[in-house]
């Protein structure tokens, strides 16, 4: 079991599964709060999801490095508030008469919102969303928490996948070419980049399901790392496209 105790949506993974009992999965829990795994970044939404919902409820102990993953969640608390503040998300964005786009480009990043928000709620449901939310996942049997269901995530994402692409396209066409549509045609390629990273740890977790052995915890460190990287680069060109649409004539 050392093996996979490292990470622990694989821990989560194996739980849910059987593979592993519910004070074996506590008892990896409490190693990595001691032991400061939980300072991983590929554990960071499972300690937010799973760990810390724990130690509120005494059921873990906290230890000193659980002050300095809460220090380092303040400021990227900061950091999630600001990426939602993206195309759609907060309202729509303004109308062609207040950007001088024509109407095409604003329904189109609406459009480009609406998938945000739906990838976001897939993030959110296979990483942890709030402490509430996820307490309430908790069951206490067969297992800890309610199994993600990780076969129709990647379905979706896939299908996501397919609606942003031909978005794209058809900003990337835009007569008479703008700055603002190459500015979201780029946004539709970085925010795909993420959603088909998610998409391909989703199919994988659902794969290791029934052969544990497909999807290794270094390949599952790997994979993060890598959308982690998506996510700040999509996160960043949304910054500009929000920017963009808001600026005046």
């Amino acid at each position: 079991m050392a093996g996979i105790t490292k990470h622990l949506g694989i821990a989560i993974a194996d739980a849910d599964a059987g593979r592993i009992t519910h004070q074996q999965l506590l008892q990896i829990f409490q190693d990595a709060i001691d032991n400061g795994d939980i300072l991983e970044r590929g554990n960071e939404e499972y300690v937010v999801a799973a760990v810390f919902p724990l130690i509120d409820a005494g059921v873990l102990h906290p230890s000193l490095h659980t002050k300095s993953f809460e220090r380092r969640m303040n400021s990227i608390a900061q950091e999630w508030l600001q990426a939602r503040k993206v195309v759609g998300l907060h309202g729509q964005p303004n109308g062609g008469e207040a950007t001088g786009e024509p109407e095409a480009i604003v329904s189109q990043a609406n459009t480009v919102g609406r998938i945000l928000r739906d990838y976001i709620a897939i993030h959110d449901d296979i990483f942890g969303g709030g402490f509430v939310r996820n307490l309430r996942r908790m069951i206490p049997i067969p297992g800890i928490f309610q199994v993600i269901d990780f076969d129709r995530h990647h379905r979706d994402l896939g299908a996501l996948a397919q609606e942003l692409e031909a978005v794209g396209d058809r900003i990337g066409a835009h007569d008479p070419p703008s700055q603002l549509a190459d500015l979201l045609a780029r946004y539709c390629h970085a925010l795909m980049n993420a959603l088909q990273q998610l998409e391909r740890i989703s199919r994988r977790l659902s794969g290791r399901r029934d052969d544990p052995s497909s999807y290794t915890e270094r390949e599952y460190k790997d994979d993060i790392t890598e959308y982690q990287e998506a996510v700040v680069a999509y996160r960043s060109l949304g910054d500009h496209v929000n920017r963009a649409f808001q600026a005046p004539l």
